[in-house]
């Protein structure tokens, strides 16, 4: 058993991406070692980062920009790409005793130069890929079944307007009820976030997200419960500050600021408890040096409760290195981030979302550190 490590700074990428998860009794945590994607587990149930075992490879990957990864019952989904490269491949695994048996890869979209930002999981169990391709903002749509993949009638659906072409879009596609999907994203710096919704016949028109310009197009992550959606970003005022803005099913309510004077590639993530409705914004460095703080949404209330800092580390070599979960398991969300230097270790945070633990504080959720010093 050891604390995962890996020579890339970016070994997960950007927080709108997707990665770890549980699935078959075990965490899995889907990484980049530096040369190849390789795969952790842990039957901890409090997924302390020591107690993961040895990795497994993959595929060759030199960084987390690579793929995404899903995890739900007991598979494990892994949609993959290199960067500014073609096709993007999918594949299903099987999570058993903590390994992967991998049915055979298949083309999930083409197009020339492509990239993976998102992943997310239809109610009726179709994966949804967010990616950049062309220059646009793309949603495709897979269902397997067992042996082959398909792709659904209509996809893959381009979802930027024209005149908003960039190489540098990042998307992020959230399912919603009723098989709606809400598809957000951003191809300038120093430019918005928009979203549209697909209904489940039509793609709505194009909505202004951000109230305040992103710091850069990656800067921002997003997840849904229902069809509420939290928005959190990098925002470029005056000065660099994170935001957050709610989507309650049909408008955007008014933006807040959570964390006053940050640096400009300063990303927070958030992690969704889809049992309860609790959302978590986390991030890292501000306003402390080698700190990471969250917040907390708690749905029971509809209150947002005051920021935490939850953990004190010894360096933390990118602010952007932060990603959460898609979803809570027995009550508790975890946030991955990269400390220390080459090889950086992989630590999490583990917030407890209703119930009292070990590392718990009851309803108001507390919160379990491992590499670094937690403060409830």
């Amino acid at each position: 058993m050891t604390q995962p490590t890996s020579t890339s700074s970016s070994a997960l990428y950007y927080g709108m991406g997707s990665k770890p998860g549980f699935a078959g009794g075990y965490w899995f945590l889907p990484y980049s070692n530096g040369t190849n994607i390789v795969y952790v587990s842990n039957d901890d149930p409090e997924c302390a980062p020591a107690n993961f075992g040895s990795p497994t490879t993959i595929k060759a990957g030199s960084d987390g920009s690579y793929f995404q990864a899903l995890l739900q019952g007991e598979y494990c989904y892994l949609a993959s790409v290199t960067p500014d490269s073609n096709p993007i491949k999918i594949r299903r695994g099987n999570c058993s005793g903590g390994a992967i048996s991998w049915d055979a890869e298949a083309t999930g979209a083409t197009g020339t130069q492509m990239r993976i930002t998102s992943m997310d999981i239809d109610p009726d169990g179709a994966i949804l890929i967010g990616y950049y391709a062309d220059n646009k903002a793309r949603v495709t749509k897979l269902t397997y079944d067992g042996s082959s993949w398909s792709v659904a009638f209509g996809y893959p659906m381009t979802v930027s307007d024209s005149g908003e072409d960039s190489v540098n879009m990042y998307v992020k596609v959230l399912a919603l009820t009723s098989g709606k999907w809400m598809c957000l994203y951003c191809g300038v710096t120093g430019g918005h976030i928009y979203e549209k919704i697909w209904n489940g016949s039509a793609l709505g028109s194009r909505v202004q997200a951000s109230s305040i310009i992103c710091s850069a197009t990656p800067r921002w992550d997003a997840r849904a419960y229902g069809d509420k959606v939290v928005l959190a970003w990098n925002a470029q005022d005056i000065l660099f500050n994170i935001y957050r803005r709610e989507f309650d099913g049909s408008s955007w309510g008014t933006a807040v600021e959570i964390e006053h004077n940050c640096d400009y590639d300063d990303v927070p993530a958030v992690s969704v408890n889809k049992d309860s409705g609790d959302f978590f914004i986390a991030w890292q460095d501000f306003p402390t040096t080698s700190h990471v703080y969250y917040q907390k949404y708690t749905a029971l209330t509809d209150t947002w409760g005051s920021v935490v800092d939850a953990a004190t580390e010894s360096s933390l070599p990118n602010n952007y290195q932060m990603m959460g979960i898609n979803q809570a398991v027995n009550d508790s969300v975890l946030f991955f981030y990269q400390i220390g230097s080459t090889p950086y270790a992989i630590d999490n945070i583990r917030i407890e979302s209703l119930t009292a633990s070990a590392g718990g504080a009851g309803p108001s959720g507390g919160c379990m550190i491992f590499g670094g010093v937690g403060i409830l």
